[in-house]
């Protein structure tokens, strides 16, 4: 197969990725600082994650989605047992 048609078929997957990144995000209000804004992008980003339940090796255990959003928003993590 040449070249072309497997990293356009790359470029399709990411680009359906990037439409719901890009999408208008709901009206929240001002920021007041860029560590607000940055850390509200990420919870987006970390819930698109888990709905679309995408990871690099399986599906997200209760643990590892509890981790992804302690890191995200920079809480303490939850059920550490």
């Amino acid at each position: 197969m040449p070249t072309h048609y497997v990293t356009k078929h790359l470029h399709q997957g990411i680009e359906s990725d990037h439409f719901r990144v890009r999408r208008a995000m709901p009206r929240i209000g001002g920021f007041q600082s860029f560590n607000t804004a940055r850390r509200t992008v990420c919870g987006f980003e970390a819930m698109l994650w888990l709905r679309k339940g995408f990871s690099f090796a399986g599906a997200w255990t209760v643990r590892e989605q509890n981790q992804l959003l302690a890191h995200c928003f920079g809480l303490p993590t939850a059920n550490k047992a």
